[in-house]
């Protein structure tokens, strides 16, 4: 049974590699993933790693994931969004740990109902968390948080694999959004449109399109309009923003574009400031 270890530091900008184990072996019958010590998950990390799994249940793949000895931050962040639960994680002698850092629970965003729940239960989470929060940051949260998941439910081929999670870190005073799925990608998504025909020659040109209103998927809606509205929101809060599909990865800001090993599906991830806190 192939094994995988979670990297400590699950930075999105060094996801790459793990992208590249992923693809050679997430598609095994069994699969065991190994928790390291000193382990710091992300939100992007937990997305990912939700919708690489998600994928696998559908297929009737099975999942175990095994701790080392202090890793228990992890542990407890893990347990507190019912990760092993929704997933159907095997997690055999893993001990139970308090989180460290305030999440929402996990839901798959398997249709719109799904999703504006989770936007809504967002911005209470975040004003019951983070007192000092905006008002209007906290409803432009909850905006975008909805329609970056109607995006997958409308979009993606595979909204069962589809997670969205905004986490809040107490130290350093910032809020991290992250989704992620295991579906078609924006390229064969916005490819599904004649009018693009021709026009989307590779993944990076696909994110490119996916960031302007303009660009819909056949008759569905703008598959821009949630991320046009993360990156607007991005640069407002000063942010941290990657966004990836398939083989190509753009660093917001700089629009600079990386290489990945080709993720089946597309994930995102915002880091920034919480003001007045």
């Amino acid at each position: 049974m192939p094994s995988i270890p979670i990297p400590a530091r699950f930075m999105p900008d060094g996801i790459a590699s793990w992208i590249e184990t992923w693809s050679k072996v997430g598609d095994a019958p069994e699969l065991h993933l190994v928790l390291p010590t000193d382990a710091y998950l992300e939100p992007v990390a937990i997305a990912l790693l939700a919708a690489g799994i998600a994928r696998r249940r559908t297929l009737g793949m099975r999942t175990s994931m095994f701790a080392e000895e202090g890793s228990a931050d992890a542990i407890g962040l893990l347990q507190s969004v019912d990760f092993f639960h929704q997933l159907g994680v095997e997690t055999e002698g893993m001990p139970d740990a308090a989180p460290t850092r305030p999440a929402l629970p996990l839901r798959r965003l398997g249709n719109l109902a799904i999703a504006r729940h989770q936007a809504e239960a967002t911005r209470a989470f975040l004003e019951k968390v983070v007192p000092p929060i905006p008002p209007n940051t906290a409803r432009a949260v909850q905006f975008v948080f909805e329609e970056l998941a109607a995006n997958i439910v409308q979009h993606s081929g595979a909204p069962q694999s589809g997670f969205g999670i905004v986490m809040v870190d107490p130290v350093t005073k910032r809020i991290q959004i992250a989704f992620a799925d295991a579906g078609v990608g924006f390229r064969e998504s916005l490819g599904r449109n004649a009018a693009l025909a021709g026009r989307i020659v590779d993944d990076a040109e696909a994110i490119r399109l996916a960031l302007d209103r303009r660009a819909s998927a056949g008759n569905t809606g703008a598959v821009g309009m949630g991320l046009l509205l993360l990156s607007t929101f991005a640069e407002r809060m000063q942010g941290d923003l990657w966004i990836a599909s398939g083989e190509a990865m753009i660093v917001r800001g700089v629009d600079t574009f990386e290489k990945t090993a080709g993720w089946r599906g597309a994930f995102v991830s915002l880091d920034a400031r919480v003001p007045g806190w």
